[in-house]
């Protein structure tokens, strides 16, 4: 599973309720929330076993769990259930794509008629294209004939984002929508004013922080602005009253701080191959185990190390300096 389909899949486990309300009302209604429970994704081993029609096909060989698979209750008063049924349950199924796949279609219902073959009970499937292109609109069916008569017509939903305007989903106080107004069609001169109104509409949800960060962050990193893009989108913020200005200075303020965190952790990385680099070059009879002790040691001990190099003329040399930092 690549990285984009992953953080898709973070917000919607997290937001899964919101999700299934923003695209799916009818779907919601028949749901209790309280009931969801997501499947056990060990369980998906046998399930998805890429078959050797699906690689010919150029389906993921690596690729061998569901994305996101709930089984839900049905309410007793909505439609799902029958006036002499007790409990219902069915399965929502969403598969996140982020790249087109012509065999996408036959994917779905197998991943569909293997999850309702195994749990045996209703299965909704639910595809979420979240590519930047192409922009035409993708199938939703998969279908068998034969010259006399059809033979499968197995039908899924479909949510396209680069398909859906941004502005439909401006003021829905769905924190869902909130975060992906960033995927949907926009209009490059808007890139400043959609991120600016995604972050004021996400200051007025009242979300736990970390659920806050979450979206916060997702649309940070599908909304990158470059530098004039930056100043626009400063500007609007100036524009907002000092108390909401704030807000939304503390989403853009933890975006930094992300970025620092992540920028030292390249730079201690960096430091750390130059200078197993330089360990392998001139001791090249060390053991793994004693590089790996190089690897784990901190920033101040890097340094350190970076100035002793100089001065080791035999590997024993660094093993006493490395004995000495325990």
């Amino acid at each position: 599973m690549s990285d984009h389909d992953s953080a898709f899949k973070k917000l919607l486990t997290v937001f899964f309720v919101e999700f299934i309300d923003l695209f799916c009302p009818d779907v919601r209604s028949w749901i209790i929330p309280e009931s969801v429970e997501f499947l056990p994704q060990e369980l998906f081993l046998d399930l998805t076993t890429i078959s050797p029609s699906e690689e010919s096909l150029g389906v993921e060989g690596q690729r061998r769990i569901l994305d996101i698979a709930a089984r839900v209750r049905a309410s007793p008063d909505s439609s799902m259930v029958a006036s002499n049924e007790e409990d219902v349950f069915f399965i929502i199924h969403v598969d996140p794509q982020s790249t087109r796949q012509s065999s996408f279609d036959r994917r779905m219902f197998r991943y569909f008629s293997r999850l309702y073959d195994y749990y045996d009970i209703p299965v909704y499937p639910i595809a979420l294209f979240t590519f930047d292109n192409p922009l035409t609109e993708q199938p939703n069916c998969h279908t068998v004939s034969f010259p006399n008569h059809p033979v499968l017509d197995f039908r899924y939903q479909v949510i396209q984002l680069n398909r859906l305007s941004w502005r439909d989903y401006m003021n829905n106080p769905n924190p869902v929508a909130c975060a992906l107004m960033a995927k949907m069609r926009i209009d490059p001169l808007d890139r400043p004013r959609v991120k600016f109104e995604c972050l004021c509409l996400l200051t007025t949800l009242n979300l736990e922080e970390g659920k806050e960060r979450l979206i916060s962050s997702f649309v940070d990193a599908y909304l990158r602005l470059n530098s004039p893009e930056k100043q626009q989108f400063e500007a609007l913020i100036a524009t907002l009253e000092p108390e909401r200005r704030e807000d939304v200075m503390v989403l853009t303020t933890s975006w930094k701080e992300e970025g620092r965190a992540e920028g030292l952790a390249e730079g201690l990385q960096q430091v750390k191959n130059i200078l197993l680099r330089q360990i392998g070059r001139k001791f090249p009879e060390l053991t793994p185990d004693t590089l790996e002790q190089v690897r784990v040691l901190n920033v101040s001990q890097l340094e350190a190390l970076a100035d002793a190099l100089l001065d080791f003329s035999t590997p024993q040399d660094l093993l006493t300096w490395l004995a000495a930092q325990q």
